[in-house]
């Protein structure tokens, strides 16, 4: 069933008249697919939007069950039976993924709970069920959902729940975002909490304050150890700065047997050759659609094709430009060079290979992850969760070597590429360093050491924060020969990625920037006297507002970096000025990628016994 537009139509085949005691009932009707509509309904909605075809059941509530379904009883006057036909669906030539039908363990919609605590769920605090002041998140009801936005402790938690044969939670979710809610900020996120009977609350997920601006869907797998008779769920935001402020919102909470399906928004298997220029690839350079000399790197083994790069000149392979809007994570395979026993030529120093993104309306890559030279001597499955600057309605994905020796050095080959809506769970990081410039930031003083060419105030073009409101922020508009902030030494040695709010010129007040008057962003690690750069923000890429999120490479890593923005020219005071905001620094409590080589005994490691440290 791949045509475009279809009618789904549910019939009783034989029907005997004069029994009128007979009757059947229809409800939680699916069609879950790889393409981007994804058929629900309940019922539960007095007016169901997707099964408006002709019928003869009336909806109205069954049984003891607080729900409704489309109930069929009585006799009619058609040679046929009762009956329904859904309205036209469109269904994706992409074809349907293979899904089970969910059997419901625990569903929540928020649509007719009359208090709290009930039958499903125990507490409430700092919310409210009600439609959130940013408007629904869930476009299958009423707008109803739990809505935190009071002050205090926000939590949810349900009544205890036999959850034996349980596999998978979801659910939707925003956390601030604008329209009426007010942003989150930094360290505002939200927890989804599991808790045997008896037992402490252990952590399933955390939901990042910038991570879910707009209503998301969230699958979770529940652990073995949530999997009991008697176990309680609980989302909590782990704090909050009062009344209307970070505010967040859930709906739509399922636990089921099975996971609902994920939409695939773009794939590539190379399994037939692609056509540059076409709905997927804008240009391959220095590589060819083959199978590589070293072999498939096929999940599946087979003498299958890949994208494999080992001819002269730069060697690149980019995607059209993609609606990623509803895009979460990115995964592919990847080989990078070969062993002494393969036919692919090992790659040297620096013929590292990046994947990197270009955003809708932005003319510069940003780097998402770098592929180290010598780290896939076989064939990897990578996964990367795309930062929000990269959900944009019009992004570009491209893989590229940094250097190579020529052809057939350095080989490599990418394949089974997916780019998909469902959100990696990423472990718990730790706020390193942040600074909002909201309150009576200093430099030189505990967090910088030098700010020249700028004020902390708020922009002449008005506000950068992510609320909207009237805030300060580092701006740059001084006469001063050169603009820049720079940080105390930080210890950096286990920070994972750098993100901050970015305006360069614009108008309503800001003077745009010119050539040449871009901002870079710099660090210099421990031992060293000069600035390393770590990317070039250019001048007119950032005339409006942006976040930018970097990760850290590994020579900034240490115990002791530096970090500076700063302005390679301008023209005088009041001219090409920008602003900064938001800034922070996340990272692990402990984290070892073994580059640079540590030191035995050293900051981290005590000893290492008859092992060494290099290429296995």
């Amino acid at each position: 069933m791949k045509a475009s537009t279809v009618h789904l139509r549910i019939e009783q085949n034989s029907f005997f008249s004069g029994r009128g005691s007979q009757a059947w009932a229809l409800d939680n009707i699916a069609v879950l697919g790889k393409g981007p509509q994804e058929i629900e309904e309940d019922f539960d909605d007095v007016t169901p939007c997707n099964l408006l075809g002709q019928s003869r059941g009336v909806y109205k509530t069954y049984c003891s069950s607080s729900f409704k379904a489309l109930v069929f009883s009585g006799q009619t006057t058609s040679s046929v039976g009762h009956f329904v036909t859904s309205v036209p669906l469109f269904i994706p030539h992409t074809g349907l993924a293979p899904v089970t039908s969910p059997n419901l363990i625990f569903r929540e919609d928020f649509e007719s709970i009359s208090a709290i605590p009930g039958t499903k769920w125990a507490s409430i605090t700092g919310g409210r069920i009600s439609i959130p002041e940013c408007g629904n998140i869930d476009t299958t009801g009423a707008g109803y959902a739990a809505y935190f936005n009071q002050s205090g402790t926000r939590s949810i938690q349900t009544q205890s729940l036999d959850l034996t044969k349980a596999r998978f939670l979801s659910f939707k979710v925003r956390i601030g975002g604008g329209s009426g809610c007010e942003t989150a900020d930094i360290g505002k996120d939200v927890v989804v909490e599991y808790q045997v009977q008896g037992g402490s609350f252990t952590q399933l997920v955390k939901l990042a304050y910038n991570g879910y601006t707009v209503g998301q869907t969230v699958n979770v797998k529940l652990p073995s150890a949530a999997q009991t008779n008697a176990t309680f769920l609980r989302w909590r935001q782990l704090t909050n700065s009062g009344t209307g402020t970070d505010e967040w919102a859930i709906d739509h909470i399922r636990v089921t047997y099975t996971a609902y399906s994920t939409t695939i928004i773009f794939s590539e298997s190379f399994d037939t050759t692609p056509i540059i220029g076409g709905t997927k690839w804008a240009s391959i350079s220095g590589g060819a659609f083959k199978t590589p000399d070293c072999g498939s790197i096929d999940l599946q083994g087979a003498s299958s094709l890949a994208a494999f790069f080992q001819q002269t000149g730069t060697r690149s392979i980019q995607t059209q430009r993609l609606n990623l809007v509803n895009a979460r994570t990115l995964s592919f395979r990847v080989r990078i060079g070969g062993t002494s026993s393969s036919s692919c030529e090992t790659a040297d120093v620096n013929e590292d290979v990046v994947v990197e993104y270009q955003p809708s309306g932005n003319s510069s890559y940003t780097r998402l992850k770098l592929l180290a030279y010598n780290g896939y001597l076989t064939a990897t499955t990578v996964t990367i969760a795309l930062p929000i600057a990269a959900q944009t309605a019009a992004t570009a994905i491209r893989w590229r070597q940094l250097e190579h020796g020529g052809s057939n050095t350095g080989e490599w080959a990418i394949d089974a590429i997916e780019i998909s809506s469902s959100p990696i769970a990423t472990p718990t990081l730790t706020t390193i360093f942040s600074d909002n410039f909201d309150a009576s930031s200093t430099a030189p003083g505990t967090k910088w050491s030098a700010f020249f060419g700028g004020t902390f105030s708020t922009p002449d073009c008005g506000s950068i924060d992510l609320s909207g409101f009237s805030s300060e922020a580092a701006f740059f508009s001084g006469s001063a020969t050169s603009r820049y902030i720079q940080t105390v030494a930080l210890d950096l040695s286990f920070a994972r990625s750098l993100s901050f709010r970015m305006r360069i010129g614009g108008s309503d007040g800001c003077d745009p920037a010119d050539d040449d008057e871009d901002v870079v962003v710099e660090y210099k690690p421990a031992g060293s006297s000069s600035f390393r750069q770590l990317m070039l923000l250019p001048y007119n890429d950032y005339t409006t507002a942006k976040p930018v999120t970097v990760s850290i490479p590994p020579a900034a890593k240490t115990s002791s970096t530096v970090l500076q923005w700063r302005q390679l020219e301008h023209s005088g005071a009041n001219w090409d000025e920008w602003a900064l905001d938001h800034v922070a620094i996340t990272g692990y409590i402990f984290s070892e990628d073994f580059y640079p080589t540590p030191s035995f005994p050293g900051t981290k490691w005590q000893l290492i016994s008859s092992g060494s440290i290099k290429t296995p």
